[in-house]
């Protein structure tokens, strides 16, 4: 109504869902990175790196030193994109959740950024 009147509204956000970058098409982005990060992370480890196939624990060492950058790629991928990428879901989630349960949002805002 104060749009019509061309009066100045105080206090009022703008929409989170307003615009192309919204809460949910950043949190959905998230979800898929995460998806995606998972399944290198399976297909390394298991296709690429044959870890399965190894028997001793010299064996392991072995091929861990042999493959160390790709295994340092691979960890850097694992755990700083993921937890870097895992922040935008978490802050997705809280905005989702916040109005219709707050008590979920709270546990799921505090055990994401942990």
């Amino acid at each position: 109504m104060a749009a019509t009147t061309g009066q100045a509204v105080d206090g009022i956000e703008q929409s989170p869902t307003v615009g192309r970058w919204n809460y949910l098409t950043v949190g959905g982005l998230a979800a898929l990175t995460e998806a995606a990060i998972y399944v290198a992370g399976i297909a390394y480890f298991l296709v690429i790196l044959d870890f399965a196939s190894v028997g001793g624990a010299l064996q392991q060492v072995e091929l861990f030193v042999a493959n160390e950058t790709s295994l340092y790629t691979m960890y850097l991928l694992i755990y700083v994109v993921f937890g870097i990428v895992l922040v935008a879901l978490v802050l997705a989630l809280h905005e989702r959740l916040k109005a219709d349960a707050p008590m979920l949002m709270r546990a799921t805002t505090a055990f994401g950024l942990i």
